[in-house]
């Protein structure tokens, strides 16, 4: 397991920076620009110091979806489609996060697209994806089944309220682990003292930022061609404008109330109160088959207003980093205000709105899809710097700009020190027992405290790889219902109740580790055991802990 653990998450790196450079040629960048895409991405804080977290650390498919859904919308081949399909689900296998992301990034995407007019509509779309492909994206359900199923046993769920606690704070933007960016911030003592509170590393490199800041240089000189205006279009009567703003009222209206799962408001003395959109859903259906069935008449009076913002906006891209690469900006922002948490509404609404989405916990993990549109348009930069040279540097200077990225980004430990874990001699003891068997390490803390449940019970799930046995122990970002009772019980061990529950379970051995305990609790849960001859037999003794056998433990299933 821990080699299978290893081999993870080291291809992890490769093929995550395998799929920024794939990305980067894909959109017509140059060899060097697209290798500085990969190194962003592969060892940009925000992905690379999450390995420990195996399930936020695998996205490396994310970039070859957004790739083939490139190639799809330029070429409309209908294999590029499915290909999209194909590593969407194989990022959601790989993990829950990574899959939730890369829908985000394929939905903005394909809006995106849309929006500009370079997909085709859904019908063709869905023409194109094919049998093979919504077989493949069933192959989603078959897991997905089995998720909802443990949602519903286990409460397995995300309120709002968890997500507060691990909102990033400023500096977070500011902190990296990399040694460029500790030794700059040693130069600046107060600085360094406020970063040190950070609550995640989201900075991605200075120049990391400067090339991105590159890819927004005018590349066209000229008058930029603009579109023909709609003055000859015919207008539309006062009515049908009241019924648009109503329309988009009552909508705005109806998705703040689902959001704030109701609300009281108090405007010009008068009170407004809804304590579900119900109400508002209904409203804005009736408005919207009346204007369906007027639709003929005029045009959506806010359309024209909206075709022009979107036209400077495509201007805007078309003449820096060009239409395609333009969408990472979208991404960049999108990603950023996500990741601000609840109180900047995107989150709530996407929290709201879409499902699965309470699964990300931590906002700031939406930094990984920022790395990656960074790591875009800092390619887009530095293919833009190099191609302004002439042909001989050219190469030397993307090279030597890439090897400097490799050393900014660089986090690894310097020294020559081991990392080792010492296995107490009572889990050696332990791991020496008849196999197979289940086993519990005390004391159990009171689950209500996270930080010394996650402190002991990992501490116990880390020495059990000495003997890979089922323990009780187990720490996760949600503790079921059972468990929360069971560990409840066993806080007061050695009694009745906790035994009893131990029995049941058909756990044979108790570990009792000597460090987690003052000198006064270890010398009454020591006098307590021996309170319970028959259902707690003395196994093995060493200075760091005791062993205990449960002779009257179910036979283990």
């Amino acid at each position: 397991p821990v080699l299978a653990l290893n081999v993870i998450v080291l291809l992890s790196c490769v093929l995550s920076g395998l799929g920024a450079y794939y990305l980067a040629r894909r959109l017509d960048l140059g060899v060097l620009a697209a290798v500085a895409a990969g190194v962003i991405f592969a060892f940009g804080p925000a992905r690379f110091v999450r390995l420990a977290q195996v399930h936020v650390a695998v996205v490396q498919w994310i970039p070859f979806a957004l790739a083939f859904l490139h190639l799809y919308a330029r070429h409309r081949r209908p294999r590029d489609l499915v290909l999209v399909a194909a590593f969407f689900t194989v990022q959601s296998l790989s993990s829950g996060h990574g899959g939730l992301f890369l829908m985000l990034a394929l939905g903005a995407l394909i809006l995106y697209d849309w929006t500009f007019g370079r997909l085709p509509g859904p019908v063709r779309m869905l023409k194109d994806l094919g049998v093979v492909g919504i077989l493949i994206l069933a192959v989603n359900v078959v897991f997905l089944i089995p998720y909802l199923r443990a949602q519903q046993d286990v409460g397995l769920h995300r309120t709002m309220g968890a997500v507060y606690a691990w909102v990033p704070n400023a500096v977070s933007f500011l902190a990296s682990p990399t040694h460029v960016q500790e030794w700059l911030l040693s130069l600046v003592p107060s600085l360094q003292a406020k970063v040190a509170e950070a609550r995640a590393y989201l900075f991605p490199g200075w120049i990391t930022l400067v090339l991105a800041v590159l890819a927004f240089r005018r590349q066209r000189d000229g008058a930029v061609e603009e579109p023909p205006t709609d003055e000859g279009s015919p207008r539309a009567p006062l009515w049908l404008k009241l019924l648009d703003g109503a329309l988009v009222l009552v909508a705005l209206a109806t998705l703040v109330i689902h959001v704030e799962d109701g609300i009281r408001w108090v405007v010009w003395g008068a009170k407004i109160t809804a304590r579900n959109a119900n109400r508002a859903f209904l409203v804005f259906g009736i408005l919207a088959v009346l204007r369906l069935a007027v639709a003929r008449l005029s045009p959506f009076a806010f359309a024209g207003p909206l075709v022009r913002m979107r036209d400077a906006l495509g201007r805007f891209f078309e003449a820096r980093m060009g239409l395609d690469a333009g969408f990472y900006v979208v991404l960049a922002v999108l990603s950023v205000w996500l990741s601000l948490g609840p109180d900047f509404i995107l989150y709530k609404v996407l929290y709201r709105v879409l499902p699965g989405f309470d699964l990300i916990r931590v906002p700031s993990r939406l930094g990984i899809l920022t790395l990656l549109a960074l790591g875009i348009l800092a390619a887009v930069g530095l293919d833009r710097l190099v191609r302004g040279l002439k042909t001989p540097r050219r190469g030397w200077v993307g090279a030597v700009l890439v090897v400097l990225l490799v050393g900014e980004l660089a986090a690894f430990p310097l020294d020559s020190r081991p990392y080792g874990v010492d296995v107490p001699a009572i889990d050696r003891e332990l791991a020496a027992r008849p196999k197979p068997f289940a086993a519990v390490g005390f004391p159990v803390p009171d689950p209500t405290n996270a930080i010394q449940s996650a402190r002991v019970h990992t501490y116990v799930m880390l020495h059990s790889m000495e003997h890979w046995q089922p323990m009780v122990n187990g720490y996760s970002g949600i503790v079921p219902p059972r468990h929360q009772r069971l560990y409840m019980i066993l806080t007061a061990f050695p009694d009745t109740a906790s035994l009893r529950e131990l029995e049941e379970l058909g756990v044979g051995y108790a570990v009792l580790h000597r460090d987690f305990y003052s000198d006064e609790d270890w010398d009454r849960v020591v006098a307590k055991t021996a309170e319970f001859p028959d259902r707690l037999r003395l196994e093995a003794e060493t200075d760091d802990g005791r062993l205990y056998s449960l002779p009257a433990a179910a036979p283990l299933e």
